[in-house]
């Protein structure tokens, strides 16, 4: 019977830290995010105040302090990260203000070089944390605030559905769900 429990707790905790390998789910401190893409190709990590996005086994080839849309954001610690199935794209959640916290997502180029895309929020002072891949091209992002001094005792909640169109370069909003108070 103790053999049976002790190869069934293997399991549910192999299991537990599959699902933490593709997103920081707000319970690793940033110093601890270590995610792998679904090809298991590329890893990213924070070091330092920025993170890296590496070919694994290789020495650093991207770091994010070298992205000039991150300029001026402070620390480039990566909050939450999520790869595309395809392990062509990671969405990448960064402090960009006292409160706000904004999703990018990077485009992996040929030779392993990456591309910075915005996101078109529709809010500024809210909080973007990428959730999860519906596909290869399809990103859903829950939105949360306000915040700071905009902010009252109410944060509202709700989530968008990106998707990125290859002839355009750029993603587009497809749909948005109504806000709601959790």
């Amino acid at each position: 019977m103790r053999t049976l429990l002790i190869i069934a707790l293997s399991f549910t905790f192999a299991g537990l830290s599959h699902a933490k390998e593709h997103m920081n789910i707000g319970g690793l401190h940033p110093d601890k995010l270590r995610v792998l893409s679904p090809d298991s190709q590329y890893e990213l990590w924070n070091q330092d105040d920025i993170f890296v996005i590496n070919p694994r086994g290789v020495d650093g080839t991207f770091f994010s302090d070298d992205v000039p849309e991150l300029e001026g954001s402070g620390s480039h610690n990566a909050l939450y990260a999520t790869w595309s199935p395809d392990s062509r794209m990671v969405a990448v959640c960064i402090r960009t203000g006292k409160y706000i916290e904004d999703t990018f997502v990077f485009l992996r180029q040929p030779h392993d070089a990456w591309r910075c895309l915005r996101l078109p929020y529709v809010d500024d002072d809210y909080q973007a944390v990428p959730i999860k891949w519906l596909d290869a091209t399809t990103l859903i992002v829950e939105m949360s605030g306000p915040y700071g001094g905009k902010a009252d005792h109410d944060i509202y909640f709700y989530t968008t559905m990106f998707k990125y169109n290859s002839a355009k370069g750029a993603f587009t909003m497809v749909s948005s769900t109504k806000p709601h108070i959790k």
